[in-house]
């Protein structure tokens, strides 16, 4: 157990090739399935916090000067970070069941970002991007959601909904 914080930097709409592009040639990132969206949801964590994370599960410390390889990933880094990912996706489905039905699920992990090809280059896609700080390490993580493919589920929803369906939970 190590204190942990995250925050929300911002939140971008861009074509889905810029956001392709930003990322580094060797980076984890997960591919998350939502039962009513089509596309999928990617989750990238950069480098600094993934070694951080599999330092952390193997029994060392927390460091802000951890020393990033740079070469491509181990199964093994890939496996143990399957577990954060999937974690990831049970709070992503968490979240979004209090507000539509869904059922959200990590489909696979992908060390390549220029292998990923779910995504037209030219959709718009929505890009939350997270500071995580962990210990005295400082990295981020960012989602990206298909926009064509949510806002569906966005203008059906509406206040009264949000609420009755939150009164239905707490009962």
């Amino acid at each position: 157990r190590t204190y942990s914080q995250v925050n929300v930097i911002s939140i971008e709409e861009q074509p889905y090739y810029e956001y392709n592009n930003a990322l580094p040639d060797t980076v984890q990132i997960g591919v998350i399935e939502a039962s009513t969206i089509e596309s999928p949801i990617f989750v990238d964590v950069s480098n600094s916090v993934t070694y951080n994370l599999i330092e952390r599960m193997l029994g060392g410390s927390i460091r802000d000067d951890i020393d990033i390889p740079d070469r491509e990933f181990t199964d093994i880094e890939v496996a143990l970070m399957e577990r954060i990912f999937s974690q990831i996706a049970v709070i992503t489905d968490n979240v979004w069941s209090s507000i539509v039905d869904i059922e959200v699920f990590l489909k696979s992990i992908e060390t390549n970002a220029r292998l990923l090809h779910s995504i037209p280059r030219d959709e718009v896609v929505v890009i939350v991007i997270m500071e995580v700080s962990i210990g005295n390490s400082v990295g981020s993580i960012n989602c990206c959601f298909p926009c064509m493919h949510i806002e569906p589920l966005i203008s059906n929803l509406n206040q009264n909904t949000f609420l009755l369906k939150r009164a239905v939970d707490e009962e």
